[in-house]
């Protein structure tokens, strides 16, 4: 038996891809619009929908995610940093080298 929670979800689901293909189909088109500017004539409420979701998506991909991006983007301007001062030191010996191989200039 099916219950109402997941003929809610399937309308839901129904609902955003009816809204999608609206989008495709009646604005954006198929890829032949050849980069030309657009205008989006899908009623408010279609465009609106089409466009939250996806938002919305993001906005919690970054809750979950963006502290980690955070830190990884830390951790490269840290290993940037040593890379630099490592290349200056090695430049004023007259060396060029990293990962133990010289590099060809």
């Amino acid at each position: 038996m099916i219950g109402r929670g997941e003929i809610y979800a399937a309308n839901q689901r129904a609902l955003e891809l009816s809204d999608a293909l609206r989008l495709v189909a009646e604005d954006l088109g198929w890829g032949e619009t050849g980069g030309d500017p657009i205008e989006l004539t899908s009623p408010p409420d279609v465009l609106k929908r089409s466009f939250t979701r996806p938002l919305n998506g993001a906005a919690k991909l970054y809750d979950t995610q963006g502290g980690a991006w955070e830190e990884a983007r830390q951790q490269e301007r840290e290993v940037r940093t040593v890379q630099e001062a490592c290349d200056a030191v090695l430049a004023k010996l007259g060396e060029t080298q990293r990962d133990g191989e010289p590099q060809v200039s």
